[in-house]
């Protein structure tokens, strides 16, 4: 497949234009191929190469009938047409020349007269504007991007009242940049040993960055992934989080400052930047209202309605979070369409909270839903091809590994033939001949797995009520089927509950779907044995007994069943939320929502072994050797650490990130 992307937005007849291409295989990912550019009556017109990641651009002004493309690839012609071009309009061009940007505006005729100026938008803030007075049907201008912040910049032509007619992207390279260095005791580290790491980080100008946090990774060079321009902090910051889709290696981008690598850059900008606007659309200014701000405390939002889905107004909310020694209470007052806003105190991980609304001078609750905005989730979109089949780099410097490293990653990644390896008697004796058919029939028969407390929070917070179990499995899946005499069906097939592994009525559960947390549906067959897992107290690890009395009075309802299925029972194996009990009764009470609010997600440490005393008892198969989220510089800009090799001998990839007054630093080292 080949996409086209005319410069600005859009082509004009009779006016040339940059239009980027990329050009993608099913089979292999970016194609990077040549073509030609044809008439529509079959003049040949350009020649067209895909430079990088089956990305390209050429020059191009279009006709009346638009024009085609013809690529060769794998020994076959594949032909594309061109984007039909609107018989007037404007044309946005931009030459990024390092530090100055030549902009070229275009009319297709003088009778356009409207009022225009280019924006330039540095950080999505408006920096600057240019009126478009035009003399004749161009303007042009140059645009010094001395003072501008690094990273994409967008261009927009724009008029009186609102409209863009067409935008554009491009790079402002960083003039002045930190800079770190990494340096490690040795290139070569032997089987446990120890590692001691230098890290220095200077500011832009020269200066120590003190008291500066760097994020910090040390792996094995021989068993860990590597891509020599992988994502960074500084292309995220600078370049991919401004930019649509998967961008393979964006670490390329940054590593010369050539005018080859500025135009590479720049065909990224067109392909991944590309934008079109409805130029006749109504061009009133309307505010921009952000529905989500930038969060300097954790914040409970959400609205309040009454059972019919109506805004409530004025009502008082109040809430009460986490446990009971870390109890954070509040109070406040819903405006006009019923939505509130309160700063909670910053916790981790998840606690349960009680909101309850009540009209203000009333004794009671009011019946009310309370909704909460919580839900951050973006936009799927498919997988890059380059995603799905990644294509991992040797670390060493040169491709090749120091003499005396051997390994998995190695061989595989740098071996030109295949290995056949000696044959091997097994003698030991094999184990639990049928643990795997066991293990393969149960998966196939496994129907479905539900996170039932994730469900009930999602749908109180979009307003859908959830009355009880029956209306959850209904919702779930349609052929879950609940008569008045509480019997539960699946497809016709009777349903068996457990309950934290032990069986349970259904009729006792109805009211409970509020302390449900999972949900695992399979299918089995009456009588048989069933395995539950348990955790044992001492040891905490999981241990199964069998569990065959949840057989016990259980009869089948339909006879419609067929004869060889008879004895097929759907089950659904629930777990409930710690303190649930089958004796409490859990309906909603008037005017009180109880839920789970999210805070802070508590970071993660790395495990780190002390080999000084003595080495390991087991063979230590670490390939992240150190890792610190917030390893601070001195008064000097230097940081050291000292880590332990696991049992192997190696070399090591060290990826160190920072932000030091506003810039970003990014280092990838390797110690051979």
């Amino acid at each position: 497949s080949v996409r086209f992307y005319p410069e600005g937005g859009r082509l004009v007849q009779g006016m040339p234009s940059v239009v980027g291409f990329e050009v993608q295989s099913a089979d292999s990912g970016a194609v990077n191929t040549s073509g030609v550019l044809y008439s529509a009556d079959g003049t040949r017109m350009a020649l067209l190469q895909a430079l990088h990641d089956g990305r390209g651009s050429f020059s191009y002004t279009p006709a009346d009938k638009p024009a085609k493309a013809e690529f060769t690839a794998d020994g076959r012609t594949f032909s594309f047409t061109l984007p039909e071009a609107a018989p007037s309009g404007y044309i946005l061009h931009a030459d990024n020349r390092g530090d100055m940007v030549d902009v070229t505006v275009r009319r297709s005729s003088e009778a356009m007269n409207d009022k225009l100026a280019v924006f330039v938008f540095n950080r999505d803030v408006p920096v600057r504007f240019v009126p478009a007075e035009f003399s004749e049907l161009t303007v042009r201008f140059r645009l010094q991007t001395d003072g501008m912040a690094a990273g994409v910049s967008r261009l927009a032509l724009m008029t009186a009242d609102g409209r863009t007619l067409a935008d554009r992207f491009f790079f402002v390279e960083p003039k002045d940049t930190a800079a770190m260095t990494v340096k490690t005791d040795r290139a070569e580290y032997s089987p446990n040993s120890r590692i001691g790491l230098t890290l220095t980080l200077r500011n832009a100008d020269g200066t120590p960055a003190a008291g500066v946090p760097v994020s910090v990774a040390v792996r094995d060079a021989a068993e860990s992934d590597f891509k020599r321009y992988d994502n960074t902090l500084t292309s995220d910051l600078l370049l991919t989080s401004d930019l649509r889709g998967y961008i393979n290696e964006p670490g390329f981008y940054f590593r010369e400052r050539t005018a080859r690598n500025r135009m590479l850059l720049d065909q990224l900008l067109l392909v991944r930047g590309w934008r079109r606007y409805n130029t006749y659309e109504d061009g009133t200014l309307k505010p921009l209202t952000p529905r989500y701000t930038p969060e300097q405390t954790l914040y409970l939002s959400g609205q309040v309605k009454s059972l019919t889905g109506n805004p409530q107004p004025g009502i008082g909310v109040s809430f009460i979070v986490g446990e009971d020694s870390t109890k954070s209470v509040g109070m406040t007052v819903a405006d006009g369409e019923g939505y509130f806003s309160v700063p909670v105190d910053g916790f981790e991980g998840d606690v349960p909270a009680v909101i309850q609304t009540r009209r203000q001078g009333k004794k009671v609750n009011r019946w009310s839903r309370v909704s909460l905005f919580r839900r951050f989730e973006p936009q799927l979109r498919a997988y890059d091809y380059a995603e799905l089949h990644p294509r991992w780099q040797s670390p060493w410097q040169h491709g090749t590994p120091p003499a005396d490293l051997s390994g998995a990653y190695t061989d595989s990644l740098l071996a030109t033939a295949d290995h056949v390896i000696g044959n091997t008697t097994v003698t030991a004796k094999r184990k639990r001949r049928n643990s795997l058919y066991k293990t393969e029939m149960f998966e196939r028969d496994i129907i479905g797995s539900y996170n039932l407390k994730d469900y009930v929070e999602r749908s109180a917070d979009e307003g859908k009520p959830v009355y009880n179990l029956a209306y959850m499995l209904e919702d779930l899946d349609p052929d879950f089927k609940a008569d008045s005499s509480n019997v539960v069906t699946y497809k016709a097939h009777n349903v068996l509950f457990l309950v934290n592994g032990k069986r349970m009525e259904f009729e006792k559960l109805r009211d409970s779907y509020n302390q449900m947390e999972n949900m695992l549906m399979y299918g089995e067959v009456r009588g048989s044995e069933i395995m539950v897992s348990e955790i044992d107290s001492v040891t905490f690890r999981k241990k199964e007994k069998a569990a065959t009395d949840i057989w016990s009075g259980f009869t089948l309802t339909d006879d419609s069943l067929a004869k060889n299925m008879s004895d097929y029972v759907l089950i659904c194996s629930i777990k409930m939320s710690p303190g649930w009990t089958e004796e409490k009764f859990y309906d909603p009470r008037r005017g009180i929502r109880q839920t789970f609010i999210q805070g802070y997600e508590a970071p993660a440490e790395c495990y780190e072994p002390d080999y000084s005393a003595a080495p390991p008892v087991f063979p230590d198969k670490r390939r992240t050797l150190y890792w610190n989220p917030s390893l601070t510089t001195d008064s000097n800009g230097v940081a050291h650490l000292d880590c332990w090799n696991n049992s192997s001998g190696t070399t090591l990839t060290v990826s160190a990130e920072a932000l030091s007054n506003g810039t970003p630093a990014s280092v990838l080292f390797n110690s051979y």
